[in-house]
């Protein structure tokens, strides 16, 4: 089996703290990058006075952020495939 994973399926803590820290590091990247994209097509959260504490409208593409970096190192973290299994 070639691939990162130990058997059991778990990356040995050395790669998973660096699939962690690449994550985030990803998902930092991409918030920087998507915000002027979320501001021209109006995305935005607008602050009300009853519920919201930010003044300013904020960018909802956060999570969108966080879900690319998280699916892009867990697709990097994947074993490859067998060929002879298939």
């Amino acid at each position: 089996m070639s691939g990162p994973l130990i058997p059991g399926g778990l990356l040995p803590p050395a790669s998973a703290w660096f699939a962690a820290f690449a994550a985030a590091l990803g998902a930092m990247l991409l918030v920087r990058l998507l915000d002027p994209v979320a501001r021209r097509l109006g995305l935005l959260d607008h602050p009300t006075p009853d519920r919201k504490q930010h003044a300013d409208p904020v960018p909802v593409t956060g999570g969108l952020a966080i879900l690319a970096a998280a699916c892009a190192v867990i697709g990097f973290a994947m074993p490859e495939p067998d060929p002879g299994s298939m």
